[in-house]
């Protein structure tokens, strides 16, 4: 299982993910992916694209990733990354969350969620569905304004209102060595269930999910 941290969206950052996911899948056996987005306040909204079109694949050319709602502009798979991850299913692939998880992170969350390519688990998000410029004042100080709102696939506005997890698992982590929401995601992955935890909407694995040893964690981290 590999479990990958990002802490905040660059133009980089789909790239990254892309190689170090290639990196430590070649020759090995990867039974699940966890991507960890708690605490990513968002960043380039150019890199959330680049990585959501490689995490899923859609071969309908009019598949939209998010789009603007001010403005015509709507972003699409296929424009960004023309090779895909091999796919896990749901049963598979967790994203969590928690409420410090905006803008950016949101956008790949409610995305994944929408296109039931990941679970979504931890806490609800922030809700920051806006893009901002920053205006410099007479003394100095500065001044974020609000100048377009960003829609997820069915234009969906979620500004104000952020990601529910689609189960809910509130502990926050105590360390890297005490994170029993990092050890929730992983027993889904292995079994399919997360113990002590509240389930939003009803959820189906995909049909040939095979129980795993429980005790089988992660074996490649990366935090970046």
């Amino acid at each position: 299982i590999i479990h990958i941290s990002l802490r905040k969206f660059t133009t980089r950052s789909g790239r990254r993910l892309k190689s170090d996911y290639e990196r430590l899948s070649s020759g090995n056996t990867i039974n699940g992916l966890v991507l960890d987005l708690r605490y990513n306040s968002g960043g380039s909204a150019y890199g959330t694209r680049i990585l959501l079109d490689y995490l899923i694949d859609k071969d309908d050319s009019d598949a939209t990733i998010y789009s603007i709602n001010n403005s015509s502009e709507v972003f699409y798979f296929g424009d960004y990354d023309d090779e895909n991850i091999d796919p896990f299913g749901k049963s598979k692939f967790v994203l969590l969350q928690n409420e410090d998880s905006a803008s950016a992170s949101e956008i790949t969350a409610g995305v994944l969620k929408h296109y039931d390519e990941a679970l979504v688990l931890g806490n609800k998000s922030f809700g920051k569905g806006i893009s901002q410029t920053l205006k410099e004042l007479a003394d100095e100080s500065g001044i974020a304004i609000p100048f377009q709102s960003l829609l997820l696939p069915g234009e969906v506005d979620y500004h104000n209102q952020g990601i529910e997890p689609e189960i809910y698992y509130t502990t926050e982590p105590g360390s890297l060595s005490d994170d029993s929401q990092l050890d929730a995601a992983i027993q889904w992955i292995n079994s399919g269930e997360v113990s002590g935890a509240e389930a939003s909407e009803d959820l189906t694995l995909n049909k040939g999910h095979q129980r795993r040893d429980p005790s089988y964690k992660y074996s490649h981290r990366i935090i970046y």
